[in-house]
């Protein structure tokens, strides 16, 4: 069995995450230092939600890179990893 996005179910309270990825140069041409020691909050897009959830999907999300459990998951594009998440793990929301 093919395990994709439109089969993981989150359970109660958890978010599935589709993860934005991480720029290492900016659009002006600097390069982002990734091993400052400190842990960056990262992003990602709420996929699915579970029944519980205080998020809907299409949020754009913060959370901590420690806060996640992260799985690949096949797409049309081949295997793609995704988070699971807690809702109380996300720390800020990005508003358009």
């Amino acid at each position: 069995m093919k395990i994709t996005v439109e089969n993981v179910v989150p359970k109660k309270n958890m978010l599935l995450l589709e993860p934005y990825k991480q720029a290492d140069e900016t659009e002006g041409g600097l390069v982002i230092s990734q091993g400052d020691g400190f842990a960056s909050p990262i992003m990602g897009t709420v996929l699915r939600v579970g029944s519980k959830a205080t998020y809907k999907v299409d949020t754009v999300v913060m959370f901590r890179k420690y806060s996640v459990d992260a799985l690949k998951l096949n797409t049309s594009e081949g295997q793609k990893e995704f988070y699971l998440l807690e809702d109380e793990e996300v720390i800020a929301t990005v508003g358009e």
